[in-house]
């Protein structure tokens, strides 16, 4: 026997439309299939047309880059020289310094010296009048003494300013030749 096959249900308007739309919705597999092996997958990109670089372009960028190398080159070799500069400046300061300090010292331990071989000399002394002749003398002599010493301060400070700057000018004339615009 035969079993009589169900009704199907008496199709309405709307059921008609919705029924093609559901049809053509086998798009949204292939999308989940793409989601689910790779999050970040990426449609291909169209092939890019070969593009040819203009000359006068491509001898721009070349000489930029040798000029970009040469300024880099000049720039190394004047802050070495800076630093060498720096250097022998430093020594010599430092050589100056000392040779200044040592003749302080010296014309220090001259005045005192001089400062006890007065006193001495006062505690010899007879009478008043020699005490007065005996400190003018002194007092010359230091006066004079003083002088001679500032004289040798002031040139040595000079000579050792001249001999600590010469490099400096030096190297800040070899820097301006070397960074001349022809």
């Amino acid at each position: 026997m035969t079993t009589p096959k169900p009704k199907a249900a008496p199709k309405t308007a709307a059921a008609k439309t919705a029924a093609p739309k559901a049809a053509a919705k086998p798009a949204p597999k292939a999308e989940a299939k793409v989601a689910e092996t790779d999050v970040f997958a990426f449609p291909p990109m169209p092939a890019m047309p070969a593009m040819e670089v203009p000359p006068a372009f491509r001898d721009f960028a070349e000489t930029s880059v040798q000029r970009s190398k040469e300024a880099y080159e000049k720039f190394k070799v004047s802050a070495e020289d800076a630093t060498s500069v720096l250097e022998e400046t430093i020594a010599k300061t430092r050589d100056g310094v000392i040779e200044f300090n040592s003749k302080a010292l010296e014309l220090a331990q001259e005045n005192t010296d001089a400062t006890f071989a007065h006193v001495k000399d006062v505690f010899a002394v007879k009478s008043f009048s020699e005490a007065i002749e005996l400190q003018t003398s002194f007092m010359k002599k230091q006066v004079e003494a003083l002088q001679d010493q500032a004289k040798t301060f002031q040139d040595m400070t000079a000579r050792i300013t001249k001999e600590t700057s010469a490099p400096y000018k030096e190297a800040f004339q070899k820097t301006a030749e070397t960074f001349k615009v022809a």
